[in-house]
């Protein structure tokens, strides 16, 4: 690899999913950007995943580090893991989603001109659906007037509160900062979670409004198959600004309400339970319930009238 150039590492999660992993590591063979390490971790898969990665890394000379698991230990466990090994300067974490071949060149450039406190930085993720080339979707578009811009803690943590701004797929981290964030475990979805801690932190983020990743649209993605579980760790995610140093809790409380009954048809019972038992532990009361109710019919009925023009 390239020497006087920072080392990312390249991390990839398996469950299954050997092919689609080939297909990700043939994207980190075509970067622009020569000095990498690629980690994967095998967490016990039941096909032949580990045989199909065996065998590309054999014919390819592909240089990596796969880890076998013998006994299945999750996804946050596998996370923390796969991140303490983790060697380099940068850590950009990828499943079976493709890298821009320029990606990993200009997110370096971009945070070696940054102070520290830029924990990372996230661009755009353009979506593909396997065998249907022209079904796309962009991921993480904000309304943003320069290509490349940093959002301080503050700014960053009001857009936190309203959703999820970065596309994971698409964030390369300081690795020191990424082996900071918290072990999450109770979390399904760990990402939106670590943002917020971050931003509580003070962390700045960067942003590069251009695609550099394509994200593989699943029949089978956690979006789809635990829709509900998504949506109530979302809620469990933006509660933890209650704790931000940058925001109004009572502005919190009403975005927690507001978001709970926008997802009353995405909810399972279980979950709906879950969520009202965390906002009655927040010390919520019923005039935040109704003012977030008033926001959420606001933003259903601004929503509706554009679609109908």
């Amino acid at each position: 690899m390239s020497r006087g150039l920072p080392l990312v590492s390249i991390v990839t999660q398996v469950y299954n999913t050997g092919k689609e992993v080939v297909e990700a590591m043939e994207s980190v063979r075509a970067s622009s950007y020569p000095n990498w390490e690629h980690i994967l971790i095998d967490d016990a898969s039941t096909d032949n995943s580990v045989a199909i990665i065996e065998s590309y890394c054999s014919e390819t000379n592909y240089p990596c580090t796969l880890i076998k698991h013998e006994v299945n230990q999750g996804i946050a466990a596998t996370r923390r893991e796969i991140v303490s090994l983790a060697r380099g300067e940068y850590i950009a974490t990828l499943s079976d989603d493709l890298l821009e071949p320029s990606r990993l060149e200009q997110d370096v450039a971009f945070l070696e001109q940054q102070p520290y406190d830029v924990c990372g930085v996230f661009g755009l993720a353009k979506s593909f659906v396997p065998g249907h080339s022209s079904q796309s979707t962009t991921y993480g578009v904000l309304n943003v007037e320069t290509t490349e811009c940093v959002f301080d803690a503050a700014r960053f943590s009001r857009m936190l509160l309203e959703r999820n701004p970065i596309p994971a797929v698409s964030m390369t981290m300081r690795t020191r900062w990424a082996k900071t964030l918290p072990n999450l475990d109770d979390f399904f979805i760990e990402d939106y979670p670590h943002w917020v801690h971050l931003a509580n932190l003070g962390c700045q983020f960067g942003h590069r409004s251009v695609v550099t990743t394509r994200y593989r649209d699943s029949q089978i993605s956690v979006q789809k198959t635990r829709s509900s579980r998504v949506a109530l760790d979302a809620l469990r995610a933006k509660a933890m600004l209650l704790d931000s140093p940058y925001l109004d809790g009572n502005d919190v409380q009403r975005q927690l309400w507001k978001w709970f009954w926008s997802k009353q048809l995405v909810f399972g019972r279980n979950h709906r339970k879950e969520a009202r038992a965390l906002l009655v532990k927040t010390q919520s009361t019923w005039r935040y319930a109704f003012q977030g109710l008033g926001l959420y019919l606001v933003r259903f009925v601004q929503k509706h009238l554009r679609l109908g023009r």
